[in-house]
């Protein structure tokens, strides 16, 4: 065994993630994030983009010639500098093993992370946040990690309503059913739909078929 191997994060099934990730994004709807996490998510968005362009550019590269050009070194710089972007925001977080409690009828401690210092702002509850949400951002910055790690955080999306869900099907566009029936009610092809409906009703009401 490696023994730096035990700096790693333990891996998490999907079934895992979805429940970590939807309790993230309920943490975002509930206090409306920080800039950091919310600086966070931008940049892992654009960084997960830049490296798809990449590797499928890299692809196009004849196989007899170099293994790069202009074009793809210029995209690895740029890859770099989001990389040690990401690096440096997400240093901001020191944390340490805070020792909560031990367990009296074992040997067990009972750890859990902690900030280092307080949080650098107070966050502001939505309407029906749960206090402990809002003490402050550590939990979503352990779930960007943690989620990224295992490339579960591309799953974590902004509703066209403006709430974040986690995707429980990568078809998956709305937060909910009934987000996604109110958006389609505002769509041309609905409004056609419903032109087209009333035309018809109109008619067979005008012929007495319907009252």
């Amino acid at each position: 065994m490696n023994f730096s191997s035990v700096r790693q994060l333990d891996y998490i099934t999907f079934r895992q993630a979805r429940t970590l990730g939807a309790q993230f994004a309920q943490w975002l709807n509930a206090t409306g994030g920080t800039n950091l996490v919310l600086t966070l998510l931008d940049l892992e968005k654009e960084i997960r983009a830049l490296n798809h362009e990449h590797a499928k550019y890299s692809l196009q590269l004849s196989k007899d010639g170099p293994e790069s050009d202009e074009i793809s070194d210029e995209m690895s710089e740029r890859l770099d500098l989001l990389m040690a972007k990401f690096d440096r925001l997400i240093s901001r977080c020191k944390v340490y093993p805070h020792l909560v409690d031990l367990d009296f009828s074992s040997p067990e401690w009972i750890f859990r992370w902690d900030l280092v210092r307080a949080p650098r702002k107070a966050l502001k509850p939505r309407h029906n946040a749960h206090p402990k949400e809002t003490e402050d951002d550590l939990d979503a910055l352990l779930s960007i990690v943690r989620l990224a790690q295992f490339g579960y955080l591309s799953r974590l999306k902004r509703c066209p309503c403006d709430n974040w869900y986690f995707e429980r099907v990568r078809s998956q566009q709305f937060c909910s059913s009934k987000c996604r029936q109110w958006m389609f009610s505002k769509s041309e092809k609905f409004r056609a739909h419903r032109r087209e409906y009333m035309r018809r009703y109109y008619k067979l009401k005008m012929s007495g078929v319907v009252k």
